[in-house]
């Protein structure tokens, strides 16, 4: 059975921005303020102390949300914070402004009790934590791939080609210091070969890291049981799911990774697409 939803006092609707805010606050389906203020620490918490006892926040998804939602988080205000997935709510293209965003947002919150909110799953601090160190890993990864694309790119280009065409093993590195390169690549190389080395210090760094959280999170070894996932890969599938209890079914599991195919069913028309790539890249 779902949980039932009570009425909001006082609901506020928040259109967040890098560096500013519009706030909404409505009384009685009426608008009692409304104002900007600073996305910093000093102002929303100075905004605080101005709202009502039973005022609770509704602001939208985005990188300027994920802070506004860790400030509320440390100010005591978490439960009273509605994190919107859906961008633009109700948003007319015609009448749009950071005002009118936040009042339909405010609006939407105040009869969030008869038509829910589709909120979105704010991570507690020690997965946020989790979370940012599994994805600069990935990030990091993905630069050396880029890299060394590059210099294979470079290479061909030239006609050179590394045996067994692997110019990274210790094979390959001994062949291309044989090599009598054009000019251009005597400098170029070089540079790729040093990014390449500082950016598997760091990759071992960020792995180092992994591992030293794993007591904190239990689930990492039940993963590691699945064939494929080891110490990388485990936390940062369970940095992205962040608690199991939060989804209804394995089914809206898999719907959340994006790895599920896309379904249009309209009147006559059924089509099965290509997976819907939705979730955390």
């Amino acid at each position: 059975m779902e949980k039932s939803i009570t009425p909001i006092g006082t609901p506020v609707g928040i259109d967040v921005h890098k560096r500013r805010c519009k706030v909404v606050e409505l009384d009685q389906g009426e608008i009692k303020v409304q104002k900007s203020i600073a996305n910093t620490r000093e102002e929303w918490l100075e905004m605080l102390t101005e709202l009502p006892p039973d005022a609770e926040i509704g602001l939208e998804v985005s990188t300027a949300g994920y802070f506004a939602m860790s400030v509320l988080e440390e100010a005591g205000w978490r439960e009273r914070a509605h994190w919107v997935h859906t961008a633009g709510i109700d948003s007319n293209r015609r009448q749009k402004n950071d005002r009118l965003d936040a009042e339909r947002l405010a609006r939407k919150l105040a009869a969030h009790h008869l038509d829910p909110l589709p909120e979105a799953w704010f991570p507690p601090p020690q997965i946020r934590a989790l979370r940012l160190r599994a994805r600069a890993r990935c990030w990091l990864a993905l630069l050396r791939t880029q890299g060394k694309n590059h210099l294979q790119s470079l290479l061909q280009m030239h006609g050179l080609l590394a045996p067994g065409s692997d110019p990274f093993g210790a094979a390959g590195q001994k062949w291309l210091a044989q090599q009598t390169l054009p000019l251009p690549l005597t400098e170029s190389l070089p540079q790729i070969q040093r990014l390449l080395k500082l950016l598997e210090e760091e990759i071992a760094i960020s792995e180092k890291y992994l591992q030293a959280v794993e007591a904190q999170f239990p689930e990492l070894a039940l993963l590691r049981t699945i064939p494929g996932i080891g110490t990388i890969l485990a936390p940062v599938i369970w940095s992205e799911i962040g608690t199991i209890e939060r989804f209804r079914s394995a089914k809206a599991l898999a719907n959340n990774t994006g790895l599920v195919a896309s379904y249009y069913d309209s009147g006559d028309v059924q089509v099965s697409g290509p997976i819907t790539r939705q979730g955390s890249r």
